[in-house]
């Protein structure tokens, strides 16, 4: 299981790089890593598979079977490709919170959980940079619908938002932990930080930064380091200021088209969710939804922003509507209450970062960010 663990890390680092296109669908590395632990784990326990599950179904399952059902009443007006193409969404969304049930119920993965997402995350970084500076910008990758992202850091991912939030969770994951293991020699803390630091600023991704300032602000209020918050966030404002400006829209750090693209973003969402508010218009087909000629739909920008919304809440609000937006985060609080009180600090500035991130990006259902939350979840619940 160790194996198909590491192999599982290796599909995370490699986002979208390591992935292939077979027409509406994209497979990644990491849903094949993902399926094949899934395999070697049903293959592992055998008959032990119903008992373990079964908790995991009790919680999610009431969400489950409102995106289930928000897709057979989406599929009156899709056809059998659309749908089934929605459908396989659902199914790897399931597959994600069944990597908490195999990481909760396997003692050497709960162990080596903390330190395999840490060194994922400082990958992602040096990658990062090999990119920043060896490929500044995807221009010539324009015609498949990426957006230029000229000087900025977006490592295997192709996208500097997605790439922010993975660097705040390793962030977060190396300071919790450097309070939890003070005999580890603090100048390798320190360089870790500053290297991830450097990294994170380099996304200029402003949902990012806000997502690492509010979770800094939290934890500095709560253990009552008052000068610190100080400290940090003043030398924070000033590396912004001093951050290098080398051309393009992405690194003015006020710019505003990106704002207003948002705010059109929200305001087509609530439009469509208006249409169907309390079952939504079907997990993972708003593809569909906004391709169609209705009146009260905008045209959509490029293929990579058409099958969701910028915000995490009004796509889940708009795909599964008020019943299902109430069950997921009655999942999430029950979810919660399975967690160990020791890890409970680390997890919930993870989850506060991710929700902050998710009023910006779609992060909550990135499927790297996904998988991240999963596994790190799992190594948290109590035995």
């Amino acid at each position: 299981m160790s194996f198909l663990f590491n192999y599982l890390l290796l599909g995370l680092i490699g986002g979208v790089v390591s992935s292939l296109t077979f027409g509406p669908v994209r497979v990644s590395l990491l849903d094949v890593a993902t399926a094949t632990l899934l395999i070697g784990w049903v293959i592992a326990k055998g008959k032990k598979i119903v008992p373990a599950v079964d908790p995991l179904l009790r919680v999610a399952g009431p969400f489950l079977f409102v995106a289930l059902l928000s897709l057979v009443v989406a599929g009156f007006r899709l056809s059998i490709t659309e749908l089934l193409t929605a459908a396989l969404y659902l199914v790897r969304f399931a597959v994600f919170l069944v990597l908490l049930v195999i990481v909760s119920t396997t003692v050497e993965l709960k162990k080596s959980v903390r330190f395999g997402l840490l060194i994922s995350g400082m990958v992602i970084a040096l990658l990062g940079f090999l990119q920043y500076f060896l490929y500044p910008n995807l221009r010539n990758l324009s015609y498949l619908g990426w957006d230029p992202h000229e000087f900025r850091l977006f490592s295997s991912f192709f996208d500097p938002n997605f790439t922010g939030i993975l660097l705040v969770l390793t962030i977060i994951l190396v300071f919790i932990t450097r309070i939890h293991h003070r005999k580890i020699v603090n100048l390798v803390w320190v360089g870790v930080l500053i290297l991830l630091l450097i990294a994170l600023l380099l996304t200029y991704s402003r949902g990012s930064y806000v997502a690492l300032v509010v979770v800094g602000a939290v934890f500095a209020l709560k253990e009552r380091q008052f000068k610190w918050l100080l400290i940090g966030g003043s030398v924070f404002l000033l590396t912004l200021v001093l951050l290098p400006r080398p051309g393009g829209e992405g690194v003015r750090l006020l710019r505003t088209m990106s704002i207003s693209s948002r705010i059109d973003n929200s305001v087509e969402a609530i439009r469509l969710w208006r249409t169907s508010p309390l079952i939504g218009v079907g997990f993972n087909t708003i593809r569909y939804v906004r391709s169609a000629p209705p009146e009260n739909l905008i045209q959509i920008e490029n293929a990579h922003s058409a099958a969701g919304f910028h915000n995490s809440y009004l796509f889940l609000l708009v795909t599964v509507g008020i019943i299902g937006f109430v069950c997921f985060f009655w999942m999430g609080k029950k979810l919660w209450e399975l967690v160990e009180v020791r890890h409970r600090q680390l997890l919930g500035l993870t989850v506060l970062a991710i929700g902050i991130h998710s009023l910006f990006d779609n992060s909550l259902f990135y499927p790297p960010v996904l998988v991240w939350l999963s596994v790190l979840w799992g190594g948290s619940i109590r035995d």
